[in-house]
């Protein structure tokens, strides 16, 4: 009697929580999607909008552009996060940079969302400052640059301006620009704007809603920023290699950065994907990293570590890929030449900036991400792949020894 009495109770208090949980996950799917509906447009007719009504609309808009992969992803991520809860129109910002980046591989944005430099141009030819307000010097846009941002700058004072506007300045009041452009918000700012006093009660329940404990909102905010066909120009590289089912049991990522020591970075990789192998009979493992030499090192510690695991390994090996497609994959974006010269942290295919986009979106695709800690990259793969699960917010754990 008492076992039963004792999971009785069990019941009663897990499932309602269960039920909360799902509420908070379908309201937030559900603000994301009237938004979506709402705001994503043509360019044409975004423009053609404007130029009857400049007073009738206000905007986000984002560099979609990046140091790195996930970096670039983060930028836009953050701005559409910031259009949803302000219920501004996103735009994307397409200047050369843009054409040159990782969304030539990663997903066709513009072909979702309107573009800025139309957008600009009919609100200035409806004479949009002269009738709407809010320009400063008679400029529409504000740009809200968040370089630097880290744990430092705030107690330093040299925080970049856009991390002072979230916090504490007049962000999306009525005395905000009608163009409000984020820039180098390369890690996930969104919810802090929660922390400012002067933010509207409407914005900031809409923040609560998309950013509620349980919600795995960056999946959410990528899968609607991207376009349904996303990723389709690495098809040819991607497809073969992944599993029969389509997902990896287990993904792992690993991000050696210069300074610290790769055999360390290893080993702990090593200790991480064996625990989420523990239990699995057999398993298929996908392996990421920045130094795809290190690869074979990487498989022998696994198996090491998980020794009751029979393990099928899979990789992208950019050297198996035909020159013919490398070559047409290098052309869709141009790599910055300039960036890598002067010892960007890339890893060995820097000049490929296809690899990494493939190695994305094969990694995002398992069951479980073992991520490298502090890698926005690693942090975003296990978000998308998430979404599987309820959109359920990746879990973290960090139980294994420290690097």
């Amino acid at each position: 009697m008492r076992r039963l009495a004792f999971r009785a109770v069990v019941l009663l208090v897990v499932l309602p929580a269960l039920r909360a949980e799902s509420t908070k996950r379908a309201r937030a799917r559900a603000l994301v999607a009237r938004y979506v509906r709402e705001h994503a447009s043509r360019t044409d007719d975004v423009a053609a909008r404007v130029r009857r009504d400049p007073c009738g609309a206000r905007f986000v808009s984002a560099d979609f552009w990046g140091k790195g992969l996930a970096n670039s992803a983060n930028v836009a991520l953050n701005a559409l996060a910031l259009a949803v809860v302000s219920n501004r129109t996103l735009l994307v910002s397409d200047d050369n940079r843009f054409r040159a980046g990782f969304w030539r591989y990663l997903g066709a944005v513009d072909e979702t969302w309107p573009t800025k430099k139309r957008v600009l141009e009919a609100f200035d030819a409806a004479g949009g400052c002269a009738r709407c307000g809010g320009c400063v010097d008679a400029f529409p846009e504000a740009t809200r640059d968040f370089f630097p941002v880290n744990r430092r700058c705030l107690a330093s004072g040299n925080c970049g301006d856009g991390v002072r506007w979230l916090l504490c300045g007049a962000a999306f009041s009525d005395d905000d620009p009608p163009f409000v452009h984020v820039r180098s918000a390369v890690t996930w700012l969104a919810p802090l704007l929660l922390e400012n006093a002067r933010a509207g009660p409407q914005l900031k329940e809409r923040l609560k809603t998309l950013f509620a404990p349980g919600v795995n909102a960056w999946g959410l905010l990528y899968d609607a920023l991207l376009a349904p066909r996303a990723g389709a120009a690495l098809d040819a590289v991607v497809e073969p290699r992944r599993p029969e089912g389509g997902l990896f049991d287990v993904g792992v990522h690993v991000r050696h950065r210069r300074y610290q020591p790769r055999e360390r970075v290893d080993a702990h990789a090593a200790a991480c994907a064996a625990r989420a192998l523990a239990g699995l009979a057999k398993a298929t493992v996908f392996l990421a990293t920045d130094q795809p030499s290190r690869l074979g090192g990487l498989r022998k510690r696994i198996r090491a570590a998980a020794p009751d695991t029979a393990i099928d390994f899979r990789s992208l090996n950019a050297s198996s890929v035909p020159e013919a497609e490398r070559e047409r994959l290098r052309k869709l974006a141009r790599t910055d030449v300039k960036a890598v010269r002067a010892g960007r942290d890339w890893g060995e295919l820097a000049s490929e900036r296809w690899a990494s986009v493939a190695d994305f979106l094969l990694l995002s695709s398992s069951r479980v991400v073992v991520g490298t800690l502090s890698s926005s990259f690693s942090e975003l793969a296990a978000a998308v792949a998430s979404r599987r699960d309820g959109d359920a917010p990746p879990r973290r754990d960090f139980a294994a020894a420290p690097r």
